[in-house]
């Protein structure tokens, strides 16, 4: 429907769901701060867990159920932070299904003190992300509640949400890499370099610049 739609010159806009993920924009270094600082002044009991969450999306470019459904003996060996993790995928269109990443060093001091923090440390079959409620999993609407918050008390503009951590992260591989799209691609777990494509549609400056140096 979407490519007849497309092809006949209509405009397509897609609305944001109730978690936030359609249409967000990447962020940038500042916004992504400023989210951090106003999550560091959420409720006690919560704050380290929102801040793991936040930093390891950012730091690892994983679509937020993927994040949801880790344990905790999937990034922590009892004693120390593992340097690979397994994730386990949906299999949706246009993915592939699981994978071993690396985890940024960034992303695992994080982790570090957040398992550090909780006493005795959760069994490694524990949710790594648990609801403050009754410590099941966090859902995808508990998750986009927090940030939803910190976004707005940020004061970012547009549309924002947990996606974005993704596409930014696809930005910055994509830069990395030399503007290489398949490798990048590959590191975004896409299944069709389309995929990777559509994330990338706001590297504008990039164009500017080069339609400036022709």
């Amino acid at each position: 429907m979407f490519s007849a739609m497309s092809r006949l010159g209509i405009p397509i806009q897609i609305e944001a769901g109730i978690y936030g993920m359609k249409s967000c924009r990447p962020i940038t270094g500042i916004e992504i701060q400023a989210v951090a600082r106003e999550l560091a002044r959420g409720p006690r009991e919560t704050r380290l867990r929102n801040i793991a969450l936040w930093y390891l999306m950012l730091k690892s470019g994983l679509r937020i159920s993927e994040a949801l459904t880790l344990k905790v003996g999937d990034v922590w060996s009892g004693h120390a932070v593992r340097r690979h993790f397994q994730v386990r995928g949906a299999g949706t269109k246009g993915t592939e299904c699981g994978a071993t990443l690396p985890l940024h060093p960034s992303a695992a001091r994080v982790l570090r003190t957040y398992l550090r923090r909780e006493d005795p440390t959760p069994h490694p079959s524990a949710p790594l992300f648990p609801s403050e409620r009754n410590g099941a999993p966090l859902t995808r609407n508990g998750a986009w509640r927090f940030l939803r918050k910190a976004i707005d008390s940020a004061g970012l503009e547009g549309q924002t949400g947990w996606q974005s951590t993704r596409k930014s992260y696809c930005l910055r591989l994509y830069q990395i890499l030399g503007y290489d799209l398949e490798a990048t691609r590959i590191g975004m777990r896409h299944a069709n370099l389309g995929s990777t494509a559509a994330y990338l549609h706001t590297d504008r400056a990039r164009v500017e610049a080069a339609i400036v140096a022709a």
